[in-house]
């Protein structure tokens, strides 16, 4: 129960499984850590090892831009939580895309703003360590008419529609 409200007061989406059992300790780490104060929550298998990643999806105003946003792919790790990767001026929606690079399934992101007049959807590879760190420039690519899962998706009138 605590942990439903606790998903519902971050705007997350309802989880299948439960990605945490203690929501204060991963909001600990969310804003010591990650020094994120406002976020929103996704959950996904993104390496088929049957663990959910954790996306958050950073919108407060120590992390967005004109380009957008920040977003943490975290892993738990013995315990704890660990950062996989940190990808910068992200908009919603993210998405889980069919395809995948070493063994981590492809995320697509929204680019739009901070001189990006057309949105268009970016697809961030993983290159074994980590997720595109940035969706403008290579590694990361436009995606081609692959829509994939939505897991963190935009609220009404937040973006131009795709």
């Amino acid at each position: 129960m605590v942990l439903a409200l606790f998903l519902q007061a971050c705007n997350a989406e309802p989880a299948a499984k439960e990605p945490f059992s203690d929501p204060t300790a991963f909001d600990s780490f969310v804003r010591d850590t990650l020094k994120a104060s406002n976020y929103r929550l996704g959950q996904a298998d993104l390496n088929s090892d049957g663990d959910a990643e954790i996306l958050v999806y950073s919108n407060g105003s120590e992390a967005c831009g004109t380009g957008g946003c920040n977003l943490f792919v975290v892993e738990r790790n013995d315990g704890g939580f660990r950062m996989i990767s940190d990808t910068t001026i992200v908009h919603l929606p993210v998405r889980i895309l069919p395809t995948s690079h070493n063994g981590w399934r492809d995320l697509a992101v929204t680019v739009y703003g901070g001189g990006i007049l057309e949105p268009y959807e970016a697809r961030l590879p993983f290159d074994g360590q980590k997720y595109a760190e940035n969706p403008t420039v290579p590694p990361a690519s436009p995606v081609d008419g692959e829509k994939g899962e939505d897991i963190i998706v935009a609220n009404p009138g937040d973006w131009p529609d795709l």
